[in-house]
């Protein structure tokens, strides 16, 4: 069985499933499965871990039994965009990937906008 590095380790795949937390995912597929990335807020706070396969994009936040997939998202274009969501000096201030007024995502796929796992735009 092949584990994935990293603090996310809830991840593992063998030739023929992909497990999170030792429970397969059903309909995952081994081949081409990946984990993406982990979304990070502050300067150490682990939000979540996106990872896909050639059909279907998933989402798993912190402390998840199992992860979700993320409706609507086109695999094959889906992609990371790392927000900057660490405070900087006294005041708080964020720098922050925006989409309008009120809107913060962490991927994209073309068509729509993304944050932890939810459509945002």
């Amino acid at each position: 069985m092949s584990v994935f590095q990293g603090k996310w380790q809830g991840f593992e795949k063998d030739k023929h499933r992909v497990y999170f937390t030792e429970y397969p995912i059903i309909d995952a597929d081994p081949a081409t499965f990946s984990v993406l990335g982990t979304i990070w807020i502050g300067n150490d706070y682990e939000a979540g871990v996106y990872a896909r396969d050639n059909e279907t994009v998933y989402f798993s936040d912190q402390g998840a039994s199992a992860p979700t997939l993320v409706s609507g998202a086109n695999a094959s274009t889906f992609r990371l965009v790392q927000p900057d969501l660490k405070a900087t000096g006294t005041n708080e201030t964020f720098s922050e990937v925006s989409c309008g007024k009120n809107c913060v995502f962490d991927a994209d796929d073309g068509v729509h906008k993304y944050y932890l796992g939810q459509i945002v735009q």
